[in-house]
C-alpha cells in the first residue's frame, strides 16, 4: 500500500464514483485511528519482541539503512547474543524485492 498509494488514490476517486473524491482519494491513506490501532496491536500482539528477545536459534535482522517506515535505528539497540543486526546499505522498506541476493545469502549462512 505505501507504494501504490498515489496511484491507488487517483484510481479510486474514478472507481467509488458515488463517494466525494476527497473521501475516495483519503480512503488509502494512513490516518491516526490506523496507525494508533496498528501501535495497540503492535506492542499488544506482536511477538517479534519477545522472538527477538530470547531466540530459540542464532538470528539474523536485516534492515535497510535508508527506510523511513522502519528506521534501522529502531532495531540496532537490540542488543542479544543471539541476534546480529545487519545493516544493508542502500536498502529501503522493500529490502527483500531489491537486494534479494542478500536476503539469500543471509539464508544460506543459517542453511549451510
Amino acid at each position: 500500500m505505501c507504494l501504490l498509494r498515489r496511484p491507488a488514490a487517483s484510481l479510486l476517486t474514478r472507481v467509488e464514483r458515488d463517494l466525494p473524491e476527497r473521501v475516495a482519494r483519503d480512503g488509502v491513506q494512513h490516518t491516526w485511528p490506523a496507525y494508533r490501532d496498528a501501535l495497540v496491536a503492535l506492542l499488544d500482539d506482536n511477538p517479534l519482541p519477545a522472538a527477538i528477545a530470547t531466540p530459540p536459534r542464532p538470528t539474523t535482522v536485516l534492515v535497510g539503512d535508508r527506510d523511513p517506515e522502519t528506521p534501522a535505528q529502531d532495531v540496532l539497540d537490540w542488543p542479544h547474543e543471539r541476534v546480529e543486526i545487519v545493516e544493508v546499505a542502500n536498502a529501503d522498506h522493500l529490502l527483500p524485492l531489491r537486494h534479494p541476493d542478500t536476503v539469500v545469502d543471509a539464508i544460506r549462512t543459517f542453511l549451510l
